[in-house]
């Protein structure tokens, strides 16, 4: 309730209070609110705090989702070994949040992408170390149950080799959040972390994690002339391996809403839809094959908060530099030839 919110501000060294916090929220758009509701779901004693790093004014609405709202990160405390931060802040303030919040003894869940340079990732790393802490990068589409199955099926070869793979992400971003007018939101600015690369770069996530690392990567990039924007509004952009293209297109001024990753193998086609949920599989042009799941796209935020608080919990830190840092290192590159 907003009237048990308390809300702590800057740091006064005669009257400063700690605050030992069970969970940290960092950013108060549409995916904070989103995580903040399903830890609250997840985890219902837990106390959680929201970092108001930027002193703004919060409506009463987000307010009551929390037990503080502290304006200062000095005054921000590790409660217990498995307390962690949820970093949904512009993808440019990433790494400085989680370098702050690790070297207090925070697990990392940062929204995607990790950043949209490489800037201090060796000193994040280095912290992440020494505190032995974990890091989780958000990419929930891997948890849909669609992209699983297609997994399985290269995995299996049932259908023989993949030969070639087109994948599509369009959207328009104007539409996305109602409440704000669209040159302000975080996806309209380079300099934030704005643009089709990093805004639908679960698509590139996806596809890395489906085919693996290709030898070359090729793309090229527009910029729409009807607003005044300085991001990449399309991105076309080919993964090459040794025995297969992997073809990747974006584009977040789009008159149509899709989201869907054709795969060709040996003896057939398939198709997901990424929206539905579901794969079709077609041979000569026919569909003798269909799968369906009951869970959305809105599900997998819930599977994938409930996986890295079992992974967190486990104490297994397995962080890998050299495997989380490859998707930051392809979106900083893509970026600045854009």
């Amino acid at each position: 309730m907003l009237e048990t919110t308390k809300i702590i501000k800057k740091h006064k060294k005669s009257n400063s209070k700690i605050i030992k916090s069970d969970v940290v929220v960092i950013g108060t758009g549409n995916i904070a609110i989103k995580h903040t509701n399903i830890i609250k779901r997840l985890l219902p004693d837990k106390k959680i705090t929201l970092f108001n790093y930027r002193n703004k004014r919060i409506d009463n609405s987000v307010m009551r989702l929390y037990d503080y709202v502290v304006e200062d990160s000095e005054l921000i405390e590790v409660n217990k070994k498995n307390s962690f931060v949820v970093i949904a802040s512009p993808a440019s303030l990433h790494v400085e949040h989680a370098i702050n919040f690790s070297d207090k003894g925070f697990h990392l869940f940062i929204e995607k992408p990790l950043s949209i340079n490489t800037n201090r990732l060796k000193r994040l790393f280095n912290i992440i170390k020494t505190r032995d802490t974990c890091l989780y990068i958000a990419y929930n589409l891997n948890f849909l149950n669609g992209i699983q199955q297609l997994k399985k099926m290269i995995k299996g070869k049932e259908y023989g080799e993949v030969t070639h793979s087109n994948i599509y992400a369009f959207s328009n971003f104007i539409n996305w959040r109602k409440n704000k007018k669209f040159k302000k939101t975080v996806t309209s600015s380079s300099s934030l972390g704005g643009g089709a690369v990093s805004e639908l770069s679960h698509e590139l996530d996806y596809a890395l994690d489906i085919f693996g690392k290709p030898y070359q990567i090729l793309s090229t990039f527009s910029k729409s002339n009807d607003y005044n924007l300085d991001i990449d509004t399309k991105s076309s952009i080919r993964f090459l391996y040794r025995k297969k293209t992997v073809n990747i297109y974006l584009d977040i001024l789009s008159d149509i809403e899709k989201r869907i990753c054709y795969i060709y193998f040996d003896d057939l086609e398939a198709q997901l839809d990424i929206n539905k949920n579901s794969i079709i599989l077609l041979k000569n042009g026919k569909i003798i094959k269909k799968y369906s799941y009951n869970q959305t796209v809105e599900d997998t935020y819930f599977d994938q908060m409930k996986y890295f608080i079992s992974y967190m919990s486990k104490k297994n830190n397995d962080n890998n530099l050299s495997d989380i840092t490859y998707l930051p290192k392809i979106i900083n590159r893509l970026r600045y030839n854009a």
